[in-house]
């Protein structure tokens, strides 16, 4: 929020879009059904969707404030745009890729207002079918969760609270809870600590720019926190369908969070930890995975560096 709350607006409700037409216009017709009762503004930032999408958005939703843009900023600097214009007491970034279920906004608005101690709070995530996501929220990136996802251990253990590299584990996720990290894909933040943060980190173009804002909200003495009463829909397809990118962008977010937060000490441990599992992948994976892992392998220069690339 640029100048503060303005009187009369709870919730500013902000979602990037790009492409992925289909996902994008379910996940808008769940959020107006959800907002009839809440004073709320929903903001659209369209990343340079093709196909004129940002004008077809703003001719179906008419009370949504749509903001399209020339090129594809990456998520941290459209959220940004968003949240520089938003006049809400409270930010509500949703992914494109989800469908809000019934209550989800009332639900996570009211557990903010129990717990303001957390300045940041988000609510349970689910598969299309029903299945609790283990990183609705998780742990920061520690020289631990590296481990664990250097040798696979989270995807071979994905509900392990021990070995499930950055996640707490399914039953972790069946009471409210203080966490590290709350997921982008539905991250509430108090208007006040939005401005006092400064927003995302212009320096994540996508992935990572929420570890870093719940770090930096620990940092001022916050306590990020869970609740499994407000649920939604996520299907993780994102605006990304091509799988290799995906995996190369989530390896530079993390080179990048660890750049920026680790100490000279653990950094050197922690990237060699980072390119492990590449590594190894491109040698022991399936057998249809080896030519993915050796095409992310084969481009290390960049994605260890921390750069964002096509």
């Amino acid at each position: 929020m640029a100048v503060g709350a303005s009187k009369g607006v709870d919730l500013s409700i902000i979602i990037v879009t790009y492409g992925a037409r289909e996902v994008t216009f379910r996940c808008l017709d769940s959020v107006a059904r959800e907002i009839a009762d809440i004073a709320c503004e929903v903001i659209i930032v369209d990343n340079g969707s093709p196909d004129g999408m940002a004008g077809e958005i703003a001719s179906c939703f008419p009370r949504f404030c749509i903001h399209p843009q020339q090129h594809n900023l990456g998520f941290a600097v459209a959220g940004n745009i968003a949240g520089n214009l938003a006049r809400g007491a409270y930010l509500l970034f949703l992914n494109p890729d989800t469908i809000v279920l019934k209550g989800a906004f009332d639900r996570i608005l009211a557990f903010a207002r129990r717990r303001p101690g957390a300045g940041i709070w988000g609510g349970r995530t689910l598969s299309a079918e029903g299945a609790p996501n283990p990183a609705s929220c998780r742990r920061s990136t520690t020289l631990w969760t590296l481990f664990s996802s250097a040798l696979a251990l989270d995807t071979r253990f994905p509900s392990s609270a021990l070995v499930g590299s950055a996640g707490y584990g399914r039953r972790a996720q069946d009471r409210e809870r203080s966490v590290d990290v709350v997921c982008g894909c539905f991250l509430l933040v108090d208007g006040a600590l939005w401005d006092r943060l400064g927003g995302f980190s212009p320096a994540f173009f996508m992935y990572g720019e929420d570890d870093d804002l719940s770090f930096r909200a620990r940092k001022l003495g916050f306590f990020p926190a869970f609740t499994p009463d407000s649920a939604i829909i996520h299907f993780g397809s994102g605006t990304e369908t091509n799988k290799e990118r995906k995996i190369r962008q989530i390896l530079a977010a993390r080179a990048l969070y660890i750049r920026i937060h680790f100490s000279p000490l653990a950094k050197r441990s922690a990237l060699a930890l980072l390119t492990l599992r590449p590594r190894l992948g491109r040698r022991f994976a399936r057998p249809e995975l080896r030519s993915l892992w050796r095409n992310v392998w084969a481009r290390r220069a960049q994605w260890a560096a921390g750069r964002f690339g096509s």
